[in-house]
């Protein structure tokens, strides 16, 4: 039987804005240390700028949403998709505290340093596992924040401190109806492979909202939807359709 990927249900939380707050000294020392080893000097006042989220804040708003309507333990593969380090973090690693916190008994894939097309690489790496595995149920949990150290003011850096946690299932084609499928999922360096035009954005967060409005839909859609990276030119492709 051929098994599609259904984007069943998803959460997403932009959080408020915020006074920032001078980091503790040991995350300060971190950038400051990382930094010389390429010769190089972190700008001071870039750790003042945005909100200063942790990741385990952001994940907190849309994971406690999810675990109030969905059994974790169901949970076979957990996506984790961020697209900077993390801002003077609580925690060593944000993964195991959500599976602590959250009992979340799952394979865990960090997808990162893929910029603004961490959610099209996540997507292409699920539809990879779930053709070698017998996962029924993942959840894409995307976290990302504005406040990133750094020697100057980049202008490519995300816009909004958001969360998103997005469920999807495996189903038979007989099981259908009337669900958004994932169809198709590409990175690629050639802009005519699809001969669509191409938007460049900041950031995942217009993406995570586009499909957070698809799964809340129920009307069909028969979308393309194609993202290039500012920085490495590369395309992100999803096509999603929902099923009759």
């Amino acid at each position: 039987m051929n098994a599609k990927l259904i984007l069943t249900h998803s959460y997403l939380s932009e959080c408020p804005k915020r006074q920032p707050r001078m980091p503790r000294a040991r995350f300060v020392n971190y950038y400051r240390e990382l930094f010389a080893l390429r010769n190089e000097k972190v700008d001071i006042n870039t750790f003042m700028q945005g909100s200063q989220y942790s990741y385990t804040e952001l994940g907190d708003a849309v994971l406690k949403q999810y675990v109030s309507h969905h059994n974790p333990h169901e949970i076979d593969l957990m996506l984790l998709v961020v697209w900077s380090h993390e801002f003077d973090p609580d925690y060593a690693s944000c993964t195991a505290y959500f599976s602590h916190q959250y009992h979340i008994d799952a394979e865990i894939v960090d997808v990162c340093d893929n910029g603004i097309l961490g959610i099209y690489s996540a997507f292409h790496l699920l539809k990879k596992y779930i053709d070698r595995s017998n996962m029924n149920v993942a959840l894409m949990l995307v976290l990302e924040q504005v406040s990133i150290p750094t020697k100057n003011q980049f202008k490519y850096f995300p816009r909004y401190d958001f969360g998103f946690a997005l469920r999807i299932e495996k189903r038979n084609e007989n099981e259908l109806n009337n669900q958004l499928v994932l169809v198709n999922s590409s990175i690629s360096s050639r802009i005519e492979s699809f001969g669509i035009n191409i938007h460049s954005h900041q950031g995942c967060y217009e993406l995570a909202n586009v499909l957070h409005q698809y799964v809340h839909q129920s009307n069909s859609i028969n979308a393309c939807i194609i993202q290039q990276d500012c920085e490495s030119e590369n395309i992100g492709y999803l096509q999603l359709r929902r099923a009759s």
